[in-house]
């Protein structure tokens, strides 16, 4: 209890999302409930301990309390799909950039909420390099990964890994999230690039409905990995 209170005063020193490094110290207590009960640490726990010690020393007894001074980066929309035949996923922002893949293999077995977060952290990781020193608004169509993505954490490990990512890349990019839950009705550009055969659908989209993108001129961007 007494090392849970530090880390929990310690990550509320760190910008959003470092409640991340909280859930499996957490989960490690559950069931401790007398002063002699005690439990060996597991090499996860020893991981995040030794990631905050890390974050503190650059941070140099900072706090990340206000964030009114950023300015906001352009929106990106992701999305992923599975199917029986084609699982995939995809993302725009509106700067411009946009990229689609598909997954195959052990991916493609993944439950749909992890690959929406793993279009989300494909997203991150090719536009937080632009979005540097910025709010960067995230929309996202599954309502799991989004709401675990508020909170920091997630009782499901294959999220867990997800949101230390995004972390550490708000991090190194110094980001500051905004995660939006939008309905697949309403994701209109980043649902076609999750399916198959749908980049020529989007193009239609964004030229019919978003003229402000093609001014800004598109951008299909590699995807490294997919």
């Amino acid at each position: 209890q007494q090392i849970a209170g530090r880390m929990q005063r310690a990550v509320m020193t760190l910008p959003r999302g470092a409640a991340c490094f909280l859930a499996a110290l957490f989960a490690l207590m559950r069931g401790l409930r007398l002063p002699w009960q005690q439990r060996r640490t597991t090499r996860a726990v020893r991981a995040d301990f030794r990631a905050v010690a890390e974050l503190l020393r650059l941070n140099l007894g900072r706090g990340f309390y206000a964030f009114d001074h950023m300015e906001r980066a352009p929106e990106v929309y992701t999305d992923a799909s599975k199917e029986a035949r084609f699982a995939g996923g995809g993302y725009v922002s509106m700067c411009g950039r946009y990229s689609f893949w598909r997954y195959g293999g052990s991916a493609a077995r993944q439950p749909i909420d992890a690959l929406e977060g793993d279009a989300v952290v494909v997203a991150v990781r090719a536009v937080g390099p632009l979005a540097q020193g910025k709010i960067l608004p995230m929309h996202i169509d599954n309502r799991s990964f989004q709401l675990s993505a508020v909170k920091g954490w997630s009782k499901a490990e294959r999220l867990m890994g997800q949101l230390k990512e995004l972390f550490e890349l708000a991090v190194k990019y110094e980001l500051m999230y905004e995660f939006h839950w939008i309905s697949t009705h309403d994701n209109e550009l980043a649902d076609p690039l999750s399916r198959q055969d749908g980049e020529k659908l989007f193009l239609r989209r964004v030229y019919e409905r978003w003229p402000e993108l093609v001014e800004r001129g598109l951008q299909r961007h590699t995807t490294a990995g997919h």
